[in-house]
């Protein structure tokens, strides 16, 4: 007999105005099912909660230990239908990710939310609670100050997304989930988009970051574009929490907030506190002008930054203010990735295809063998993949050496294209102390690539007196001619 293999589906998406009997025909699906991992419900799929919850989540032939993810955006179901839904789903005890974005969640929800994440049989990593600028959707206080009193007792969630929910919380919900903040354990926390935060919400917000051990990316886009938003208050609050010694973020997102000078300022100045922040993305921030960029320069010349990829795309980045970075970047040894816009046309405020030199010098200073060794060795792209054919090739070849090299090896190597190409010259080996003398040839001559092999060579023939007579005689250079130049070195 030949053995049956049952193959099963394991992701279901369904989308755009679907009939609602439609679960009726897929009855034979679920009841024959064994591995159907994701469903997703899209935007305005005619469904009721009769012909959905009960059949996709708690049907007794669904195997409740394969789902893994579950999304339903934008549907019509009432508080009481979300919340039997949220019931239904608490007996798959495999499930990571929730996603209920643009969905009304009021306060009965979030209570099945709560006791769903609380559970002890819960695996819940992911909650996506995001709503949009539609009024009905999203949490309001009610669901805010429930989901807060759930976060000090769960500890398997690591991701929450409350972007967008800015026209139906106010600073009494912000307040209950900030307060709990510190006591959770959500590692990721994005908030884009919420506005109605304000300064009393963005202070605190701040208590809450400057303690949060946990928490590692953050996400604060379009917060303070409006009078409603964010200001100058609330931004000093949440950069002087950067230097607490308590906040671990490493990720920080602050695009499309309408910075001025003085935000980047007092950014730079919190940053050069902080040696734990390796990912800044300030994207968007059009309104920052020379003065600013130029003081966000100084976080790269401290010695306790570790910013490792800092995007500027979107911003008004001109000539000088591509010098000031190119300065500070001479000695550092941690960024890798700065990401900024390129312009072809004079007229456009930017970084102008032709205006590369500052950055060449700061990737390599050909001025002497030590200049060339002090060089930036850890850079390595200053655009996205997709735009780098617009780099002059001169960086892109020096952005390539730092990015298939270690640091060290990166540097030999551009010391041997500028002092050691074309015809040799012993001019830097002049005055070199006999001690330091067999390791800088060692070096410079390491391995095949090239011509680090013939550079030997060459070396050899050309300071004969530096070598002994293999007879054990004085140094003879007729000794190395012309019979040594056929062996192997």
């Amino acid at each position: 007999q030949k053995k049956v293999v049952k193959r099963t589906l394991e992701r279901l998406a369904l989308l755009k105005k679907g009939p609602g009997c439609m679960f009726n025909l897929l009855s034979p699906f679920f009841e024959q099912n064994c591995n159907l991992q994701s469903v997703t419900i899209y935007d305005d799929f005619e469904v009721g909660l009769g012909s959905m919850g009960l059949l996709l989540v708690s049907s007794p032939s669904f195997d409740s230990c394969t789902l893994r993810e579950f999304k339903c955006h934008g549907t019509e179901l009432g508080d009481n239908e979300m919340e039997a839904l949220i019931q239904a789903l608490a007996g798959h005890s495999e499930v990571i990710k929730i996603d209920l974005e643009k969905n009304e969640l009021g306060g009965r929800t979030m209570a099945a939310l709560v006791a769903l994440t609380n559970s002890p049989n819960s695996s819940l990593i992911e909650l996506d609670l995001r709503g949009s600028y539609h009024p009905g959707w999203g949490l309001n206080d009610e669901a805010a100050v429930i989901l807060a009193a759930g976060l000090g007792g769960n500890s398997t969630l690591r991701k929450l997304d409350l972007a967008h929910n800015s026209r139906s919380i106010t600073t009494k919900g912000w307040s209950a989930i900030f307060a709990q903040l510190p006591h959770s354990s959500v590692e990721d926390f994005r908030l884009a988009g919420n506005k109605s935060m304000g300064d009393a919400g963005a202070v605190l917000f701040a208590s809450a970051l400057a303690n949060s051990i946990h928490l590692k990316a953050l996400d604060l886009t379009q917060c303070g574009k409006d009078r409603q938003g964010i200001n100058d208050e609330g931004w000093g609050a949440i950069f002087n929490a950067l230097q607490s010694p308590r906040c671990m973020l490493q990720k920080l997102v602050l695009g499309e907030n309408e910075f001025r000078d003085e935000h980047i300022a007092c950014l730079a100045g919190s940053l050069a506190n902080n040696c734990v922040l390796s990912h800044l993305d300030l994207h968007g921030n059009s309104w920052v002008k020379k003065s600013g960029w130029r003081s966000f320069s100084s976080i790269m010349q401290s010695t306790n930054s570790a910013l490792e990829r800092v995007s500027l795309v979107d911003n008004r980045i001109c000539d000088n203010c591509l010098v000031s970075f190119a300065n500070s970047l001479v000695h550092n040894n941690k960024l890798k990735e700065l990401f900024l816009d390129v312009y072809d046309d004079e007229s456009v405020l930017g970084v102008r295809v032709r205006s590369w030199n500052p950055l060449i010098n700061m990737l390599c200073n050909k001025s002497s063998i030590m200049d060339t060794f002090q060089s930036n060795h850890t850079l390595q792209r200053v655009f996205h993949e997709h735009n780098e054919s617009r780099l002059p090739s001169s960086v892109k070849t020096l952005l390539r050496l730092n990015r298939d090299n270690t640091a060290m090896e990166a540097a030999r190597r551009k010391i041997l294209n500028v002092h050691f190409s074309g015809n040799f010259s012993l001019q830097p080996f002049m005055n070199m102390d006999l001690k330091m003398l067999p390791h800088a040839v060692a070096w410079t001559a390491r391995d095949g690539h090239g011509s680090s092999s013939s550079l030997l060579y060459q070396f050899v023939i050309r300071n004969t007196s530096l070598f002994a007579d293999v007879r054990g005689g004085v140094s003879k250079p007729e000794v190395l001619e012309p019979k040594l130049k056929r062996k192997k070195m």
